[in-house]
């Protein structure tokens, strides 16, 4: 009996040899898993494949694993999960961002959710900056103007900067708090982060944003010039560092950067803009006409809006006045961009008077 019984046993395992290598082979090299992981894949594998599978009703060896691969995956990714959850109890960094991750996408459903990740991201280490910035988002996230909330954030935020000075991210943070609250105080965390840390572009980006916004056009300028230097800036900083100039007034500058970026952005229509005001305000008015022209044939991302629309219709009228000769047309296509402007809001004040 005992015969018969490990004789019935070994004629079903021994036709299960090459998968068990199979699922070794594709442990080791699709999933990288370690020896000791493969062997406990492999184990798992054959006692669901052996519970699962009627022997009787398969003739190749390689069946059981064609017709009971769901069972393989499953086994695999339970395996690979629980290396995570083990990997991420020693992260705090990747438990905070499991934490984040449930909070965008329902603070409320997934509320015990993001308790429980902070509480274990503060057992691992009670002092990682990132548990402190994530607490301040969420408080920052509801603060409005509400000056507890604001001061709760802000303490979140000073604890991150506490346990890492050189954090940029805590730092932008924080000045983003008091964006609306005191933009001098703002603007003042961003500087005294930079002069520890001159080289930190992010922190540069976000000083001349603060200044921006304050009017304060030619301080960002020069806040942001440093970026625009290093070379590995992106494409991005480019877009931003033209509008910068235009603000600031350097309209000859702002035109060349913006002209440099068409061709490698996927926004054209706002250095299209930048380019058409610049040649605008410099009354280069054929020049302005020619990139005001490509705004409304191009196909980028921002829409064009009535401000537009009027933009080049005064562009025109003034061309107008240069060249004589084709007054008349310049004259009709500004009207034409004028209506253009009504059809796109018909409350265009700006529009109106200039139809009528």
């Amino acid at each position: 009996m005992i015969y018969t019984l490990f004789t019935t046993l070994f004629e079903k395992i021994h036709l299960l040899i090459p998968v068990i290598i199979l699922i070794i082979l594709l442990s080791f090299l699709i999933f990288n898993c370690s020896r000791y992981e493969s062997l406990l894949i492999s184990i798992v594998s054959l006692l669901v494949f052996v519970n699962c599978t009627n022997f009787s009703n398969v003739i190749l060896p390689l069946n059981y694993f064609y017709f009971n691969r769901h069972y393989y995956f499953l086994c695999i990714c339970t395996f690979l999960c629980s290396d995570y959850r083990k990997y991420a109890k020693k992260d705090t960094q990747l438990i905070v961002d499991i934490a984040r991750t449930y909070f965008n996408a329902d603070p409320v459903a997934y509320d015990k959710d993001i308790q429980k990740a902070m509480k274990n991201a503060f057992k691992t280490n009670p002092q990682d900056p990132s548990y402190f910035i994530f607490i301040g988002d969420t408080i920052a996230k509801t603060a409005g103007s509400d000056n507890v909330k604001v001061g709760n954030a802000a303490g979140s935020y000073e604890n991150a900067i506490l346990y890492a000075p050189n954090s940029a991210v805590a730092y932008v943070k924080y000045s983003e708090l008091y964006e609306g609250v005191n933009p001098k105080f703002s603007v003042d965390k961003m500087e005294e982060y930079l002069k520890v840390n001159p080289n930190s572009a992010l922190a540069r980006r976000e000083l001349a944003n603060r200044l921006y916004d304050l009017g304060r056009w030619t301080p960002a300028v020069e806040a942001f010039e440093p970026v625009i230097k290093n070379p590995s800036h992106l494409v991005e900083d480019e877009e931003r560092y033209a509008t910068l100039l235009m603000s600031g007034e350097k309209y000859e500058e702002a035109f060349q950067v913006a002209k440099g970026v068409i061709g490698r952005t996927e926004n054209p229509n706002q250095m299209y803009r930048i380019m058409m005001h610049c040649k605008n305000t410099l009354e280069d008015y054929p020049e302005a006409a020619k990139w005001a022209a490509e705004l409304m044939k191009s196909k980028g991302v921002a829409k064009i809006i009535d401000v537009d629309h009027v933009t080049y219709g005064d562009i025109l009228a003034s061309l107008a006045k240069v060249d004589t000769a084709n007054m008349a047309q310049h004259y009709e296509a500004a009207i034409n961009q004028f209506n253009e402007a009504l059809a796109v809001n018909n409350k265009c004040e700006d529009a109106y008077k200039r139809s009528i």
